[in-house]
């Protein structure tokens, strides 16, 4: 028997962290940092606004998986949907570490922009329901070294992630912290 697990980040904007409570409050099923561990693809990536309105910037059908080791050892990757691809087809040479000219700077920055991962250690505060990853390793170099705390909610084989994010100039999101 195959068990599918499934993963949902969500991004909630700083100015409305709020909770809404309905009926008599329910104290929360404790949660053991085993219950993380294993494979969790991605469902869906949204951007809840103030305004109601929930954006998917990562597209309608984002694919990613995030895994989670018993030694403590995570690691996730996600990507765009439609994903980012390349109008001459092959772009890197036959031994996969040179960039072929083809491949314009436009499609080369849709690519990267359009895939995210990395990969670390990870601790699970169990009291607060939060998952720290530590990033050893990130296509966004800037990130090394860094924590990612994460709040989570975990219902069944649901896994959902949660962080803030602000808004810029632009009115764009921009997220205070790495995805996942």
């Amino acid at each position: 028997m195959c068990l599918r697990r499934t993963l949902f980040l969500g991004v909630i904007l700083a100015n409305c962290l709020s909770t809404v409570t309905f009926g008599e409050p329910q104290p929360a099923p404790k949660v053991t940092a085993n219950q993380l561990v294993g494979a969790w693809d991605l469902v869906s990536y949204e951007d809840h606004r103030p305004n109601g309105e929930v954006l998917q910037g990562w597209g309608q059908h984002p694919s990613g998986v995030l895994t989670y080791s018993l030694s403590g050892r995570m690691a996730v990757q996600f990507m765009r949907d439609p994903r980012p691809t390349f109008v001459g087809g092959r772009v890197w040479g036959r031994d996969n570490q040179n960039l072929l000219p083809a491949a314009s700077a436009a499609e080369i920055r849709d690519a990267y922009a359009g895939y995210y991962a990395y990969f670390g250690t990870y601790d699970v505060d169990e009291r607060a329901r939060a998952v720290t990853h530590h990033i050893k390793s990130s296509l966004r170099s800037h990130e090394v070294g860094t924590d990612n705390v994460r709040p989570f909610e975990l219902t069944g084989d649901r896994l959902v992630l949660q962080f803030s994010v602000t808004a810029d100039l632009t009115g764009a999101s921009t997220p205070t912290s790495p995805m996942a």
